[in-house]
């Protein structure tokens, strides 16, 4: 019994001193972790934190500068449609005026050949009845040399008229 109690009185104080040197290794441990460890930890968390935040921010303001971009894209694209809309009646204006200019100018010319043609039928008309009095001054002195060679009836008077104009 007495070896018993030397013994536990032994595991006893082992057990103790085992607690005692756990105990001074644990404070030991936790100083060095807290004055090294620690702070070195911490200031990378803050970091990593601060860059977390700081990438939220600039994601947030990604977001708002695409959304403006966006505005401004539709805004471009309305003035560019309203500049094309506005393009596409002026040349339909152009259009219409090159359009006007030239059927006038077509008018004009039309006009002018058209003078031109009637011009040239009156002088031809005027030729043509030139030449006909002509012919028909030729053709009643004949016909008068006709009728004053000979006498003739009122019958014959009239075919030779007949005649004569058939042949004119």
């Amino acid at each position: 019994m007495i070896k018993r109690l030397l013994l536990g009185e032994i595991v006893n104080m082992n057990f103790n001193a085992t607690i005692i040197g756990q105990s001074i290794s644990f404070i030991f441990f936790v100083f060095i972790c807290m004055n090294y460890i620690w702070p070195n930890l911490i200031n990378v968390i803050e970091t990593r934190q601060k860059n977390i935040k700081n990438s939220f921010l600039e994601i947030e303001i990604a977001k708002r500068n695409i959304l403006m971009e966006r505005k401004k894209l539709k805004e471009d694209i309305k003035k560019a449609k309203k500049k094309v809309s506005e393009i596409i009646d002026l040349a339909n204006k152009n259009r219409n005026l090159i359009l006007e200019e030239a059927k006038r100018i077509a008018d004009k010319k039309s006009k002018k050949i058209i003078d031109s043609a009637r011009n040239v039928i009156e002088i031809e008309s005027f030729k043509a009845n030139e030449d006909l009095r002509k012919k028909l001054g030729v053709l009643s002195i004949s016909i008068a040399k006709k009728i004053l060679n000979r006498s003739i009836s009122k019958k014959e008077h009239y075919e030779l008229i007949n005649k004569a104009m058939s042949e004119f």
